[in-house]
């Protein structure tokens, strides 16, 4: 009897612990799926104060939808130089689709959102600059003549279903090359 209320003692905790994995694992996830269909193309460290939004933005670096560097931004007293890119290859391709769905993110909303806005464009290094001219999407950008506008992250979410932020030159340009 006293060894099948051991067993009982041992197990519980075990499954407590299983269950705060579970729910960090989904936070962590509806984290990522934040970061990806509300942030611009280019997220930066500070924008990540909660341990679980770093978490999140590590997995996506992991599923290859965001990439890491530590020199996107000029080095000045009020930025931090590192930051994350939403990669976006020039052909989309299903497995990148796959990639979007596994957080639920719809393919449409998530290319809405790639935009540079103004301030933090103007703080990009060299490096960074290099690293987004790689993506087409962001060629187009970064090609064109910055608004006089500054756009911030809350601003994409509020224009996330506005028809007039749907039909864009660079947006429209983009999803013409889909293969499907």
């Amino acid at each position: 009897m006293d060894i099948n209320i051991e067993e009982l003692e041992n197990i519980l905790p075990r499954n407590r612990s299983t269950s705060t994995h579970h729910d960090r694992d989904l936070r962590v996830k509806q984290a990522a799926k934040y970061l990806l269909e509300n942030c611009s193309g280019i997220i930066s460290t500070l924008r990540l104060t909660k341990s679980i939004d770093k978490a999140a933005a590590n997995l996506l670096v992991e599923e290859y939808l965001l990439l890491f560097t530590d020199d996107l931004f000029e080095d000045r007293d009020d930025v931090d130089p590192e930051g994350y890119i939403k990669l976006v290859p020039d052909v989309i391709d299903l497995i990148y689709i796959g990639r979007l769905l596994k957080y639920e993110v719809d393919l449409f909303l998530y290319l809405k959102t790639i935009t540079l806005p103004e301030v933090w464009r103007a703080r990009l290094s060299a490096n960074g600059i290099r690293l987004l001219r790689t993506m087409e999407i962001y060629r187009n950008i970064l090609d064109t003549a910055p608004s006089l506008e500054l756009v911030s992250d809350e601003e994409v979410e509020n224009r996330k279903y506005s028809k007039s932020y749907c039909v864009n030159s660079w947006y429209t340009y983009f999803t013409m090359k889909i293969p499907f």
